[in-house]
Parts: structure tokens; sequence; C-alpha cells
């Protein structure tokens, strides 16, 4: 058993080397824009799809403003999931904003943004969350992949806003995690993930690739497309701007309970995957987690069991702090040294915990909506 556990970590530890040389391609590869100078482009629209937003919009709208003043070739696009609060008043006091609210007989995301679609004259799309704030530069950072005519989507970079508390430094680390590992797969032509908080694309490609119409999850509004993207243009046609003058920020999760929420949701849809690296991959992470859970939990039943789960938690901590120290000063909380090692800790437990109570539960939950198939 000693044997097959060095054998499970070694291979644990050859899947990280091979992201690490994915993230250190990906920074190499990463465009180089001149954060002055806007390049060339044809219109582009930016589309916000809201829903209950009263909180955040404005300050969004704001940042876009001076977005909007500098580039006359540009629309943005805000389209109302039927809101129950002040979030359609709070638009319209931006003149420079198209409001479209969204059919009565249409809900959820994918509707918003195909709504947005339907409305956009640009043929460059751009998406956001309305929680988001972008960096100064996001926009030129996101549009100038796109002078290159193979390019068909760019893929964000999303971090978390600051943090105030222990949690909220934790939850941004992990966070971070998996926008390392996005970029880093990214980097291996191997797309996998991306964030629909910050993602880019043509119009007429969305459009080829037959939107969302032949999804069957509520939610996953910015992976399944991403493959969809991968299997009708190939992985070069998907570029992840990994720059910090590209950045968004997103809010972080206020409490557990929003934070299981989040993740039970995100792991529901990956039941829905057809893409077989993401799906070969998300099972050799999730057996990974599996096999430390199982040994955790057969060590209080015999104490003999209680090195092989110390060798396979020591051996994936190592590896684990080498990985997020490779990304982690370039995309992670300034005091990220301080939270490496007890997110290792504890990451082996709560990711297949997660994992086990997204299969059992029936439905997830986003902004007030039950969601019956992720």
């Amino acid at each position: 058993m000693i044997q097959l556990t060095v054998i499970i970590i070694a291979s644990y530890a050859l899947f990280i080397l091979f992201l690490i040389k994915g993230w250190q391609t990906q920074v190499k590869n990463t465009v180089k824009f001149d954060a002055i100078s806007t390049p060339n482009y044809e219109k582009v629209s930016i589309i916000i799809p809201c829903r209950n937003e009263e909180y955040s919009i404005e300050g969004l709208l704001k940042e876009l403003k001076v977005v909007y003043q500098y580039h006359p070739l540009l629309e943005i696009i805000c389209v109302d999931d039927h809101s129950t609060d002040s979030t359609a008043k709070k638009i319209k006091n931006f003149q420079y904003v198209n409001y479209v609210a969204l059919p009565i007989h249409k809900e959820g995301k994918k509707a918003a943004i195909t709504e947005g679609i339907l409305h956009a004259t640009g043929n460059i799309i751009i998406l956001i969350d309305a929680d988001c704030i972008p960096q100064i530069h996001w926009f030129n950072a996101m549009i100038v992949p796109f002078t290159d005519d193979k390019i068909r989507m760019v893929c964000g970079w999303v971090k978390m806003q600051p943090k105030a508390t222990i949690f909220e430094e934790l939850v941004a680390l992990e966070f971070s995690t998996l926008i390392a590992f996005s970029a880093a797969m990214n980097g291996l032509k191997l797309p996998v993930l991306c964030n629909g908080a910050s993602l880019a694309f043509r119009k007429d490609s969305f459009e080829q690739v037959g939107g969302y119409n032949s999804d069957i999850t509520q939610s996953g509004d910015d992976v399944f497309l991403l493959h969809k993207f991968k299997a009708k243009f190939g992985a070069d046609a998907i570029h992840y701007m990994l720059n910090a003058l590209a950045a968004v920020e997103t809010p972080v999760p206020q409490s557990m309970a929003a934070f299981l929420r989040q993740r039970i949701r995100w792991v529901k849809k990956s039941l829905k995957y057809r893409d077989k690296t993401t799906i070969y991959v998300s099972l050799f992470m999730m057996f990974i987690h599996l096999w430390l859970l199982v040994w955790f939990i057969v060590s209080f039943f015999n104490f003999s069991y209680w090195f092989i789960f110390g060798l396979s938690w020591m051996g994936k901590t190592i590896i684990d702090i080498l990985w997020m120290g490779t990304f982690a000063k370039a995309i992670s909380p300034k005091n990220w040294k301080w939270f490496i090692i007890p997110l290792s800790v504890v990451h082996w437990l709560y990711v297949p915990l997660i994992a086990i109570i997204s299969w059992i539960i029936p439905s997830s939950t986003w902004k007030g909506r039950i969601l019956k198939n992720g």
C-alpha cells in the first residue's frame, strides 16, 4: 500500500509540474498591450446581466463611464433579469447605458446574456458581472487580443476584492488557485475553465456555436461556452489575458454559508461536463482528494493506517505549497504566505465534502432562485 501511495503522490506531483509549466507559458504568451493608446477595433458591446444588484451596479457603471468617454465605438447594455429591488431605477440614471428588461417568459443569466447579445451592435462582446469592479485598463486589455483574427475568445483575470478577515483571506487564496489553474491549462493548450465575470468573444463566433441553445444547465454561462468555442475553433482561438491591468475584482462570499452555496453550485454544473479533458482532470483531482478522505476515516478504525494518511497528506501539502508559491505573488492577497499552509491543510477535506453534498442535494440556489439542473 505504501508503494501505491507513493505512485499516487508522484502522479499528482507530475500533474502539478505540468501546471507550473503551463502557468509559465501563459505568463510568457499573454498579449502585451499599450495601457495608454487604444488598439484599432470594431464596435464593442459590454453586456452586464443584472438581478437584484442595487448595492453594486452603480459602482460598476461609474467605473465604466470613464471607459465610455474615451472609446466612442462602445455600447454598454444592462439586462435586468426581473430584479425585485431598485436595480432598474439605478441603471436608468446613467444615460450612456442601454437598459434592457428581460421578457417575462425568460429568466436566468444565460437568457440575460443572450438577450443582451440580441440588442448588441458590436461584433466584440465583453461580459462583466454587475458586482465587479474593473481595473482602469481592463477594457484595452480585453480587446487587444482580437487584433489577431484567429482569436475568438478572451478569458479575463478575476480576483477577489480586499479582505478583512482570515476567512476571507483563505477564500480569496482558494479562488486564486482556480484562476491560476484555468490560466495554466490554457497555457498547455488545454483550456477547461474560465470565469464569466470577465469574458470576451466575437459575436459571430457565439452565433456559430449556437450560443446557449443546447445547454442543459441553468448555470455555467462561462465554462460550457468555453468548451463549445474550443470544440468549434480549437484551443489556439482562446486567449487568457493574464495581466494585472486586465483584472476585475469580485466580492468575497460574506459567510461560510454563502461560500458553500457558491461552491455547491459550481460543482453541480460539473456533472454536466462533456469536454473530455475537463472530465479527466476533474476525476483525477477528485480521486486525489477522496484518497485522502478515505484514509483519514479508516485511520480511526485501524491506527496503522495513519501512516498512509500522513504520507499522502504531507506529500500533497508540500506539492500544493510549491504550486501556490508559483502564482500567489502575482494574483493572490499580499500576505498570501501566511495562508498557504492553512489552506493546504484543509483543502483536501472540504473539496470532496462539497462534491458529495452537491451530488446528494437535488438543487442549488442563485439570487433567490432554485436551480434544479445545475
